[in-house]
């Protein structure tokens, strides 16, 4: 399916959206990474200072929650970024465009980012820490990244809509309505099945 609208914009335009894109990118990583970067120093301080290793633990669940959390936000920005930047001009290549970079942003901030946390602090003699954080990134990735495909941040605003056009509704004639039947359709329609999500949460549990 050709993307009419996007056809207009020249080579140099669509490099610069690409830049854009890229950029974007590399913003969410950086981020990431300052984060995970911050948690295991106070992780490794923790383990210095305290004999406990309960601590440990939750610090690894917090990292391993702060990079679900970025990868589910990475895949909406980068949804965003893709089809609003990058004037891409059919529905094929928009998808596997999409679906290259979620999987290729979902490895590096799964995989590397705490890898690179690691090199960045000198902490490779620790080795059982890594491993704690490794291993509860495994986890949490298997098991928290298919709810937020079924539970997102889009089908929790449509219940949002849903419950407020339900309170606007009750008790209005249908003559009344402040909603078109367009605009209901659009509210109580699920959103739609995303395979980019899903081709590259099952690639990189291939990866990882």
């Amino acid at each position: 399916e050709v993307q009419w609208k996007n056809l207009g914009y020249t080579q140099k335009q669509k490099y610069c959206h690409l830049i854009i894109s890229i950029l974007v990118t590399l913003f969410l990583l950086g981020i990431s990474l300052c984060i995970v970067l911050l948690l295991n120093h106070v992780q490794y301080n923790l383990t210095k200072n305290v004999s406990e290793d309960v601590w440990r633990y939750i610090l690894s669940f917090l990292i391993s929650i702060i990079i679900a959390i970025t990868n589910a936000l990475g895949r909406l920005i980068l949804k965003k970024v893709t089809s609003h930047f990058e004037s891409i001009e059919t529905k094929t290549e928009y998808y596997i465009s999409l679906s290259a970079k979620i999987t290729l942003f979902t490895f590096i901030n799964t995989a590397v980012v705490p890898l690179l946390s690691n090199y960045i602090r000198r902490e490779w003699g620790n080795n059982e820490i890594l491993l704690n954080n490794v291993i509860m990134i495994f986890i949490t990735n298997v098991n928290l990244t298919p709810f937020f495909f079924y539970i997102g941040p889009e089908l929790c605003f449509k219940i949002s809509r849903r419950a407020k056009a339900r309170l606007d509704l009750e008790g209005v004639n249908l003559e009344d309505s402040p909603y078109t039947q367009s605009e209901l359709n659009s509210i109580f329609e699920n959103p739609p099945m995303d395979l980019c999500y899903k081709y590259s949460f099952l690639v990189n549990i291939l990866l990882l």
